[in-house]
This record gives structure tokens, C-alpha cells and sequence, in this order.
């Protein structure tokens, strides 16, 4: 198998196609050190950090680009933005892939807490070693005491701030790293 690792991993996401002939990384930096252009014109930043360098980002022919770090803000109440692309609605972001949350099987708990709680009945991202939950605009969303207990049993870090402040946590994180569920209203 020819390439790099992430010409590899580009390619089985379907950001490159078969035909497209790319090494990533092969051509030598630029005057400033800081920018690689592959034979097919991916461009990647490289920033070094540790005495190692990584790509945070790679620009790809058609104008796409694929971010190894999450951009998570939270626009207003009831929209939230996810690597430029609008949600407005709940999400759940396990390892970097965004789903709608399904908030289903914690309803019934809606009238015991006013308001459809955060219950362990739902599907959460138990994967990492730490769980993000954004509580809302305004730090509303009620966190059921078995989602607490099964983080604790799971020996996950739990921690649940205002949506606007899990965005700001998540921001700095590289995909693999992002569990979290954010809620978008109050």
C-alpha cells in the first residue's frame, strides 16, 4: 500500500479518490516552514509541537478541508455549528462523528424533572476517558443521577458546563479525543 497514514485514512473516508496519485507530506516545506503541497495539490499545515510535527488540517483539491481537531460553537440559542455545518437540534459527537441525539428513551423522565433529562437509557459515548455534556444556553439540562453513576462505574470524567463553555473545551481537542453530548436551548 502506497502513501502516508493519512492518505490512507483521506482515502477510506472518501476525501481522495483511487485515481488521485497523492503522497501528503512528500514535497518539502515552503520558505516559512510551514506549509507542504503534495504532487496533486494537497496542501497540509504543519505545526510543530514537542519536537515532533503533525497535521492539524489538510486542504484537499476540490476545496474541501479535513480538520483533525474539532470546531464546535455554539451560535445562539437552538444552533450550534460543528466544522461549519449548522445543527439545530441536540447532538452527540462520539469520536468525531456528529448524530442528531435521540432523546426518546428519556422522555418518560420529563415530568419528574420539568424538562427531558439526560437519562443513561440513551445512547451516549461511553468510549473515551472523559464525557463533555453542554447543559444548555443557560446550563438547564437536568443530568439524570445514573448517567453520573454509570460514568463513575465506566471511570469517566463527567463534565457537564453550560453548552458555550463544553464548546470552548471541545475546540482545542482532536477528533478521536471529542465525546460529548451538547444541548443547543436553554
Amino acid at each position: 500500500m502506497s502513501g502516508c497514514v493519512w492518505e490512507v485514512r483521506l482515502r477510506q473516508r472518501g476525501f481522495l479518490t483511487a485515481s488521485a496519485p497523492t503522497r501528503l507530506g512528500s514535497a518539502s516545506p515552503q520558505a516559512d516552514g510551514h506549509e507542504k503541497t503534495s504532487s496533486s495539490g494537497c496542501v497540509g499545515l504543519d505545526v510543530p509541537t514537542d519536537n515532533r510535527r503533525r497535521f492539524r488540517s489538510v486542504g484537499l483539491p476540490d476545496g474541501r478541508v479535513w480538520r483533525h481537531e474539532m470546531d464546535v460553537r455554539l451560535l445562539g440559542f437552538g444552533s450550534i455549528e460543528v466544522d461549519g455545518r449548522t445543527y439545530e437540534h441536540d447532538i452527540v459527537i462520539d469520536r468525531g462523528a456528529v448524530r442528531k441525539r435521540s432523546k426518546k428513551p428519556s422522555k418518560p423522565y420529563r415530568d419528574k424533572f420539568g424538562h427531558t433529562p439526560l437519562s443513561a437509557d440513551e445512547e451516549l459515548p461511553w468510549g473515551g476517558s472523559r464525557l463533555i455534556i453542554g447543559t444548555g444556553a443557560h446550563g438547564s439540562l437536568p443530568i439524570m443521577p445514573e448517567v453520573v453513576a454509570e460514568a463513575a462505574c465506566r471511570n469517566i470524567d463527567l463534565v457537564a458546563v453550560p453548552t458555550e463553555q463544553a464548546c470552548r473545551l471541545i475546540a482545542g481537542l482532536r477528533r478521536r479525543e471529542v465525546q460529548a453530548v451538547l444541548h443547543v436551548t436553554c
